[in-house]
């Protein structure tokens, strides 16, 4: 059974019924509805508009597709990548869908999501946006890459409160700057200290250290910072390579060594003078009693406050030589007494001690055997 309806422009348009589908035989005319258009399918679920060719929906206002009842919204095929789905305002490439993948601004994407352009997170519910993943997440670029912005007040990468997570800066090898339980390794994904460096350290600055010890691999205490007198303390033997001495910044030669250095022990001042190497040590009454330490070799005394007591070291350094003199003149009714180390086997000269009592007199006295010295 068919149905006629006669165009404005007197062309007669014909339906015919063929059980469900309903045909518009001539094109030339249009079918023109002043309401909706309601599909209510009774064989198949889904209602169908069909056509042999293009098929394009326009509207003069707003279109929407989907209503407020609709559990979900399918544009394009399934099992082809044949028909890209398009869907743009401005050009033909805003959003496509190809082949699975989608793309913005271009219309050929060749991963899951594929952007010409910059994506720009801006949430409004919370302060910070996130991007999360399952699994593993790779941040590939083929030229440069920046975290950061002018804008970044700060860089966060990691974890907090975790030891789990190491994170690895590189360039070269997996282990060039690593980050694990808030120690930095260079050279080795393991850090055991707060700084642990595999290789060597060059500074071009000052290097501050708030600890008094700097330590070997195994612990042991190499160098002592020992307070603000400014005094370094080595706790092993120091080995000078290369050009054999130690020197100021601007290549200035303060100690030339012209063999091998075993050892070099340093309590006090050093002054050198003639190829001679001194050490000079100022004593007042307020020092008394003073024991004497491996590097003294002359003491300046001032008696002026009072008298001044030193006691020898023990006399078991065969050829040690030590001077002591009143430089300030006040010897004669301030003594200097000079005890031994142990008065029931040693002697000075046959006797215990020793008296400078003169004014501006000295003493030079020579560990001449053992328990014994001599008074040149």
């Amino acid at each position: 059974m068919g149905y006629h309806i006669i165009g404005a422009d007197l062309t007669e348009v014909t339906f015919i019924d063929q059980g469900t589908t309903v045909v518009l035989e001539d094109s030339t005319d249009t079918l023109e509805l002043g309401g909706d258009i309601q599909l209510k399918p009774t064989v198949t679920s889904t209602a169908h508009i069909e056509t042999t060719g293009s098929l394009r929906v326009r509207a003069t206002d707003n279109m929407h597709i989907g209503d407020s009842g609709v559990d979900s919204i399918r544009i394009g095929r399934t099992n082809t990548a044949l028909a890209k789905i398009h869907i743009r305002s401005g050009s033909d490439s805003d959003l496509v869908v190809s082949d699975g993948k989608v793309g913005i601004g271009m219309d050929d994407p060749s991963h899951s999501l594929e952007v010409d352009g910059d994506i720009q997170l801006s949430p409004t519910a919370i302060s910070t946006a996130h991007i999360n993943t399952a699994g593993s997440l790779k941040i590939d670029a083929d030229n440069n890459m920046q975290i950061g912005h002018t804008g970044a007040d700060s860089v966060r990468i990691g974890r907090t409160n975790t030891a789990l997570a190491k994170i690895h800066i590189r360039s070269g090898a997996d282990t060039d700057l690593v980050v694990s339980d808030s120690k930095v390794g260079i050279g080795t994904d393991s850090p055991s200290q707060a700084l642990d460096v595999v290789g060597d350290v060059k500074l071009s600055g000052d290097l501050t250290v708030g600890g008094q010890d700097i330590k070997s691999n195994d612990g042991t205490t190499c160098m002592t910072l020992v307070d603000s007198t400014g005094y370094v303390n080595f706790a092993a033997s120091i080995r000078l390579a290369e050009d054999n001495y130690i020197g100021t910044p601007n290549d200035t030669v303060l100690l030339k060594l012209d063999g091998t250095l075993d050892r070099l022990d340093i309590s006090g001042g050093i002054k050198s003078s003639g190829g001679q190497v001194t050490a000079v040590r100022s004593l007042t009454n307020s020092d008394s009693t003073y024991a004497v330490v491996a590097g003294d070799y002359i003491l300046s005394c001032d008696t002026t406050s009072g008298v001044l007591v030193i006691t020898l070291p023990a006399a078991s350094e065969i050829g040690r030589t030590l001077h002591i003199c009143d430089t300030a003149g006040t010897a004669d009714s301030n003594a200097i007494t000079i005890n031994v180390a142990s008065s029931g086997s040693e002697t000075i000269q046959g006797d215990t001690a020793l008296v400078i009592s003169g004014e501006y007199a000295s003493a030079t006295l020579v560990n001449v055997a053992t328990n014994k010295w001599s008074v040149l």
